[in-house]
Parts: structure tokens; sequence; C-alpha cells
């Protein structure tokens, strides 16, 4: 979960708005999880037959984490468009 700044800690998980945070914090949450997801998919391709189901579920998991890391960062690269646009 992201802390980024006094007025996200203050809320629930789910009142923090994309657009609250910045950028670079939402970048650097996707990086960290599309690393993770890279490391997962060595760790299922490396795995012994034994453990292959619990290291793609794993590898799952890291995906999911990657993808909502990424939409929170197209929609708050969205948001900061449309602000460009409407100032332009």
């Amino acid at each position: 979960m992201l802390f980024l700044n006094q007025s996200a800690v203050e809320k629930a998980p789910g009142e923090i708005e994309t657009w609250e945070t910045p950028a670079i914090e939402l970048w650097d949450a996707w990086l960290f999880a599309e690393l993770d997801a890279g490391a997962a998919l060595m760790r299922w391709w490396d795995a012994l037959p034994s453990e292959r189901g619990d290291t793609f579920a794993a590898y799952v998991a890291a995906l999911d984490r990657e993808a909502v890391a990424a939409g929170a960062l197209e929609a708050r690269l969205g948001r900061r468009l449309e602000e460009y646009n409407a100032a332009a």
C-alpha cells in the first residue's frame, strides 16, 4: 500500500485517489511490481516439478499486482494530460 503524503495517510485505502499521488511514486510502485513479476517468472521457470503449482500461483499474483500498479500510473498520467490540455 502506498502512503505518499499526509492527506493519503489520513484516508482509508479505498479513498486514496491517484491524482493525490505524485506520478513518480506511482511509477516506482509499477517498476517494483514489474521487477517482482519478472523474478516470480524466473522462480516458476526454475522450480522443481513439485513446486510448479505454487510458483505459478505466485507469478500470477505478481502479474496482478503489476497490472494494478500500471493502471494507477495510467490513471494518474491520464489525469495530468487532461489538466495540461485544459490549461492550454
